[in-house]
């Protein structure tokens, strides 16, 4: 189940990839053969995530740093990195989360919207989406 191996639960498939990151942290790409969902977990800007993204349905992708900062590099992403990603990756829609609570929200959508011009929403605490 980690880097190429994937695994079934159930109707799912899950993919694993170890992404760039202080410590090990890994993407997942969960597919039940109609949607695929695709969570970045924590990382900086990496082809490995775009890979796994690609043509999903929904990419839920951390934006924890802002542009224009000096952000230590491959530890989190901005929400145009977030943007970035899901362009690259051509998927449906994106979904930002891990961002921290003394920072605006709504700069890490519109730094998003820079460059992805699909749909961008703000993870909530007890959000669904269909797939």
């Amino acid at each position: 189940m980690y880097d190429g191996q994937p695994a079934t639960l159930g109707p799912f498939t899950v993919d694993v990839v170890r992404v760039v990151h202080p410590v090990t942290a890994f993407a997942l790409r969960v597919c039940d053969g109609a949607g695929t969902l695709v969570y970045s977990g924590d990382t900086g800007p990496c082809q490995p995530l775009v890979d796994l993204a690609q043509g999903a349905d929904l990419l839920l992708a951390e934006a924890s740093f802002r542009d224009g900062r000096d952000n230590p590099e491959d530890m989190h992403m901005t929400g145009r990195d977030a943007g970035q990603a899901a362009v690259d990756a051509s998927v449906d829609r994106l979904v930002l989360t891990h961002i921290p609570p003394w920072y605006d929200k709504q700069l890490a959508h519109d730094e998003a919207r820079l460059v992805f011009d699909g749909p961008i929403e703000l993870a909530r605490s007890g959000a669904s989406y269909e797939i």
